[in-house]
């Protein structure tokens, strides 16, 4: 269909074609980049990821944001990123390791994403996520790593929380969990 469009037109349309030509090549050349995280219904890191993916499409990307659970957004995604809920859903346990459960179907979805897409970079992202890393296969993966494993602050943290004895020892679980990621990790 080119060829017969370059035919039908007189010379001085000719450089407008090609710019066409080079403009359509373009965008099918476009990169792209993968996000993956739990959830967007709200927080400090899944803010940041959609922070990061808005500045990758303004330089011109194609963004995909995987989440593990997409049932609740409560968060404004920017218009061209691409939401691919995976559905995944993890028993509520009070420790992480247990309930990793990821099925074919999940994981057929993302290798048909990573060939079909291939990004240039893939950020894993917090927590559950952190179990996808290795399903895929591309070597630019990133665990993008995001908490404290230390007791800083600690009382200072939960002195405004209603329930403080509580919050102190959810906040010695969310550090006990943390370090278990790291270790895993590094």
């Amino acid at each position: 269909k080119i060829t017969m469009l370059l035919l039908l037109i007189d010379r001085r349309q000719l450089k407008h074609v090609i710019v066409l030509l080079i403009y359509s090549e373009y965008k099918v050349m476009v990169k792209s980049i993968f996000f993956v995280c739990d959830h967007l219904k709200g927080g400090g890191a899944e803010r940041i990821n959609l922070e990061l993916a808005n500045e990758f499409l303004t330089k011109g990307y194609r963004v995909y944001i995987f989440l593990l659970d997409g049932s609740d957004i409560k968060m404004k995604i920017p218009d061209d990123v691409v939401i691919i809920d995976l559905n995944i859903k993890f028993n509520k346990s009070l420790f992480r390791r247990s309930g990793k459960n990821i099925n074919d179907n999940v994981k057929n979805q993302i290798y048909k994403y990573e060939i079909e897409k291939k990004p240039e970079l893939i950020i894993v992202s917090y927590a559950y996520a952190y179990w996808l890393a290795d399903l895929f296969l591309s070597e630019n993966v990133w665990l993008w790593v995001h908490g404290d494993i230390t007791h800083f602050n600690l009382k200072e943290r939960v002195k405004n929380k209603k329930f403080k004895f509580l919050s102190l020892i959810n906040e010695y679980r969310r550090i006990y969990l943390e370090k278990i990621c790291f270790k895993k990790i590094f």
